[in-house]
This record gives C-alpha cells, structure tokens and sequence, in this order.
C-alpha cells in the first residue's frame, strides 16, 4: 500500500483518528452493555429467567463475537481496516436497533447474535490502525486513550438505557441508541485514512521489518504461542474477563433486587462510576505504564496484576454493605482498579506482534478473553444466582453470592500477569527477522517507507525524549 501524501497525516489527524475510533469504541460498549441495565423489564415482560439473560449478555453475544473477530482480523490485514470498521459499525448498530422489536427469547436471541457478529469487525482493525498512527514510546498512553471508550459506553448506555426505559420503554431505547451508531458509520469510512502496516515503527526506527505479505493463520498462532508472555497475557486477560463481565452484566440487577432502586436511578449512579473512576483508572493505567515501563517492561503486566489483586477485597465490601448509597461510594475502588489493565494490556499484546498480524493478534486476544469471559461470565453468575435462589432459598441475595465468587477470578488473572512478567523483556527483543513469511522484495519495501518529512514530523514529537529507541515498549 502506498502511503499517504505528507501533508495527509499531521499530529491533529492523528488525534482525530484516535478520537474518531474511541467514538466507534463508545459505541460498542454501549449496543453491547444496554442489555444489562434494561433486562429487569424485559425478565419481566417475556419471562425470562436469570440463566436465559446470562445467556443473552454473555453466550449468544460471546460466542458469534469471539470466534467471528479472528477471520474478520485476517481479513483486515489483508484489506483496508478502516472499510471493515464502519462496516461493522453499521452492522451492529442496526441489529442493536433491532433489539426494540424482540417479542419472545428467541428474537431477542437473535438480534443479540447479530449484535455480537458485528461487533466482532470493531475493535481487532481499530487497534491495528492505532498502531500504525502512533509509536511504541506513546502506543499504551494511546491505547489508553482508546480504552476511555469502554467506560465512557458503559456509562453512557447505563444513564440512558436506565433513562429511556422509565421514560419511553426499553424497546425505545434499544432504537434510539441502536439508530445513532448506524449514522456515525459513514463518517468513519469518509474521514478514516489507511496506513502501511508497521509504519510508526519504522518511523521510529525500531527493529521491525519492513512490510511484509500477510502470513498464515497458522504461521502467526506459531509466532505468538511461542511467546510466553503471551501465553500468560492470554490468561490474565480471560481470568479478568470471567469476574468483569459479570459485575458489569449483574451490577444493575444486583441494585435493582438487593437494594429496591429503580433502573433510573441505578443507570445514573453507575454510569457516574464508570464514566468517572473508569476513565480515571484506563487513563492511569496507561501513562503510569509508559513512565514506568521506560526503566523496566516488567510494570506493563505488574501494574495491571496488583490492580486485578486489589480489586477482590473492595468489590467484596462493596456487596456486602447494607446501605445502597455506602455500596455505589465503596464501588468507586473496583470500577477505578478494574480498567487499568487496559493500556498496557492492549499495547503489550501490539508490541509482541509483527506489524502484519496485529489485527490478527488482537482478535486472537479478545477472542480467548471473550469467549472464557463474556460467554461464560455472565451465564455462570445467573445459574448461581439461580441455584442459589431457587435451591436454596436465598431470594435477592443469591445474585450477590454469586457476584462475590465470581470476582475472585480476578486472583487468578492477578498470578498470570506475574508470572508472564518475567519473560516481557526477552520476548519484546527478540531477534523478528524472518519470523513470520518471506521477506518483502526491494520494491514493496520500498512502497511501504514513509516520505522524510512525515519522519520528520514524527520525530518533532518525541525529539525530547532521548532515550526514545532504547525503550522496550509503550
């Protein structure tokens, strides 16, 4: 691919494309989380029991979303990423849209599944285009940025799911949100400019070889897999998702049953915790990790393990506690701790990867940490909700039970972040030559070089910094 004309990429367009691609992030979160915040009505009107809206929030979605994400990544490194992005966009704002008109489990299933495939073309092309538009000494601070979309929809989609349903009914406000997302598509496919693969990179001067033909899925699984801090990012990442997914699919039930509040005012507290200590924790989380892991890579995965490890004692409290209004006040530890994993998980996985199978990399990351977690999560805590329940006679508590055994995974993912640590530094320099594929002929190489003054324009950015090449990852 050629790159773009000099005057085409400037420091303002590159903020733009990260603004622009964390709106379609926001987005995401949103068509994906509303569900959680409205299905105490729905329960209601279809009849539905809590093992049936685990199944909705997390399988049905989980699944198609996981497994769907990995050959539409190696479609997006073989094609132009942002195409795939607005595609996506559209496909699962109106499958979001079409929510609204589920009479029964079996439409809302549906929809919900095509929620889920187009979703799946969202995140794995976004990030792969971040790569390419900001460097490895600013990509976790980016990925970070980024990252703020997840919180920023789970805030938004809770405060106007919540909302909307009091005020126009939850089949209003599956259309109304899910019709908002399928204008912004054609916005991104317009404005959205393609990049070569690797091209920070190489602006950088990293050790990263020059574009090269796409590689088999097999080749690059066998590259990753050899990676044992890839390994261990892998399971941290499916560890935290089993107990996140969870707390973000159950926390409004658990208000709405545990404490009596209405959808309204529970949607409005949470999105204050996580549109505030959830921005705050991604945003942490990312710049502490490129100050800190500028002296040693290890705190790219050590910081997001003691925040996984400091998560389980304060989400405990936060459910046990008999006032609802000390509960939301409390919650502001685990909803701050929760994302700062974000940035550095993000960017750790982008830097391990070659620059021609990170879309690849990224989907195979979500892939396992969905399918373990958002499949599994949310079902799992409604089936013990449900056995605690009805089995046992626990009424409204047995959801907070379950929620309390769900978090403690986050011990788990907490062991793994440590333990792939100790490879971080050896993996990220590791001799890439060769590693995957055939190396490019001259003439592609020399396609895929950036012009002087775009170098030049990147290196004003980060001329300050003159450690800026001996730097292992950001």
């Amino acid at each position: 691919m050629k790159a773009p004309a000099p005057d085409d990429i400037t420091p303002s367009y590159r903020w733009y494309v990260l603004g622009i691609l964390t709106v379609v992030y926001i987005f995401n979160l949103v068509d994906r989380s509303i569900l959680a915040i409205l299905q105490e009505p729905i329960k209601e009107e279809l009849g539905l029991s809590d093992t049936q809206l685990g199944a909705l929030t997390g399988l049905a979605f989980g699944l198609f979303y996981s497994t769907l994400a990995v050959p539409i990544a190696i479609l997006a490194d073989r094609t132009v990423r942002k195409n795939i992005v607005a595609g996506a966009l559209a496909l699962w704002s109106l499958a979001t849209a079409l929510c609204g008109v589920a009479t029964n489990f079996l439409t809302l299933l549906i929809f919900r599944i095509g929620v889920g495939v187009g979703e799946a073309g969202g995140v794995p092309p976004s990030v792969s285009i971040l790569s390419d538009y900001f460097p490895r000494a600013k990509r976790a601070t980016a990925m970070a940025i980024y990252g703020i979309g997840p919180p920023l929809g789970l805030a938004f989609g809770m405060f106007a799911g919540g909302w909307l349903n009091e005020t126009l009914g939850w089949r209003v406000a599956f259309f109304l949100i899910g019709i908002a997302g399928v204008i912004l598509a054609p916005i991104v496919y317009l404005t959205v400019k393609e990049l070569p693969r690797g091209y920070a990179d190489r602006l950088e001067g990293a050790p990263v070889p020059e574009e090269a033909p796409s590689p088999s899925f097999r080749q690059a699984v066998d590259t990753l897999w050899a990676l044992r801090s890839f390994r261990h990012l892998l399971w941290a990442g499916a560890t935290h998702a089993l107990a996140t997914y969870s707390v973000m699919s159950w926390n409004p039930s658990f208000y709405i049953r545990v404490h009596e509040l209405g959808t309204a005012e529970v949607g409005m507290y949470l999105a204050l915790l996580v549109g505030g200590a959830g921005i705050i924790g991604t945003f942490l989380g990312g710049v502490i990790s490129d100050r800190l892991g500028n002296a040693d890579v290890r705190w790219y995965m050590w910081i997001p393990g003691i925040a996984m490890a400091a998560f389980v004692p304060a989400a405990f409290l936060q459910y046990w506690v008999a006032d609802p209004y000390v509960s939301f006040a409390v919650a502001f530890i685990p909803y701050l701790l929760s994302p700062l994993y974000i940035g550095p998980y993000l960017a750790t996985a982008q830097s391990l990867a070659n620059p021609e199978i990170r879309s690849l990399t990224q989907a195979i990351v979500l892939m396992v940490y969905n399918i373990i977690g958002l499949s599994l999560g949310p079902m799992m805590t409604g089936a013990l909700s449900d056995t605690f329940t009805d089995s046992y006679g626990w009424g409204a508590d047995g959801l907070r039970y379950a929620l309390m055994i769900m978090i403690l995974f986050n011990l788990w993912s907490a062991v793994h972040f440590y333990w792939g640590s100790k490879y971080l530094h050896d993996d990220l320099n590791r001799d890439r030559s060769g590693e995957i594929g055939k190396a490019p002929t001259p003439a592609v190489a020399a396609t895929s070089k950036p012009s002087s003054l775009q170098a030049e324009s990147l290196k004003k950015e980060t001329q300050d910094d003159s450690r800026l090449k001996d730097r292992d990852l950001s």
